[in-house]
């Protein structure tokens, strides 16, 4: 079967669900999406899909396909999902915070852009990992809760604002790391900052007792956990590197905390 690409050269506007199919060819929208009236939704299907401007829906975006991303995505009443890998090529905020709507990348994120996901209480998901081809500037997460299933890496600052589950090691050369709410491992993590402040708001646990080990790097920053360590479930062990002040509330006792080394 051929596949034809697929090209809006313009604006696209009205109160309508529209669905672009190309196979495995391009779909590009370089104008503005549903600026004057938002569309009900947009389904775009292609082997590369070009977003060179604003998307505004009242319910659901879903790109299947390696997206490349320009422009503001907001889904008033619905969620935000891209099955492939996404490449920034502008500063970028997608915002389900309206309705709670998920928000959901399937594949890495490139682009040396600042990225801002607010997805209300509803669930934030980055699967493939952020920033490991082209550092993204920031990163700022807003979600009932974030799920980190691979490594970030910006120039500036990340912020996550939710409950987070944090499967891969964080890296800022050029800011901190905040994160307001409970953090829980699934794997080894390290978090450095390059001499800028490292900030956890509530507690930090593991996944299986003894088997997640935790590494903190701010250099000459601050760096502070307000929560419990392990409390819930144990970590392997915890380090933390620098001449900077640390504050710690509480490492877990009994069968909970640390089961080997604190450094």
């Amino acid at each position: 079967m051929l596949f034809r690409s697929i090209g809006f050269g313009g604006a696209i506007d009205g109160a309508q669900a529209l669905t672009l199919t190309a196979g495995t060819a391009t779909v590009t929208m370089t104008g503005a999406v549903g600026s004057t009236t938002d569309l009900t939704s947009l389904t775009a299907t292609g082997g590369s899909i070009v977003q060179s401007s604003t998307v505004e829906t009242s319910g659901n975006v879903d790109y299947n396909g390696a997206l490349s991303l320009g422009g503001n995505v907001t889904a008033s009443n619905g969620t935000f999902d891209v099955s492939g890998a996404a490449t920034l090529t502008a500063d970028v905020t997608v915002d389900t915070s309206n309705n709670n709507g998920v928000i959901g990348f399937g594949g890495a994120i490139d682009g040396g852009q600042a990225l801002t996901l607010n997805a209300g209480t509803a669930t934030v998901t980055m699967t493939g990992a952020v920033g490991s081809t082209t550092d993204l500037i920031t990163l700022t997460v807003t979600g009932g809760s974030i799920v980190q299933s691979s490594t970030v890496e910006t120039t500036g600052a990340i912020d996550y604002n939710g409950a987070a589950t944090i499967s891969g090691n964080i890296t800022s050369t050029g800011g901190a790391f905040d994160l307001s709410g409970a953090a829980t491992l699934t794997a080894d993590v390290v978090v450095s900052t390059s001499n800028n402040a490292i900030g956890f708001g509530g507690a930090i646990d593991g996944t299986t007792s003894g088997l997640e080990a935790l590494t903190l790097s701010a250099g000459t920053a601050t760096t502070t956990v307000g929560g419990s360590i392990g409390g819930s479930t144990a970590l392997e062990s915890l380090t933390i590197n620098g001449s900077g002040a640390i504050t710690l509330t509480n490492i877990g006792g009994g069968s909970a905390g640390v089961i080997g080394a604190v450094a």
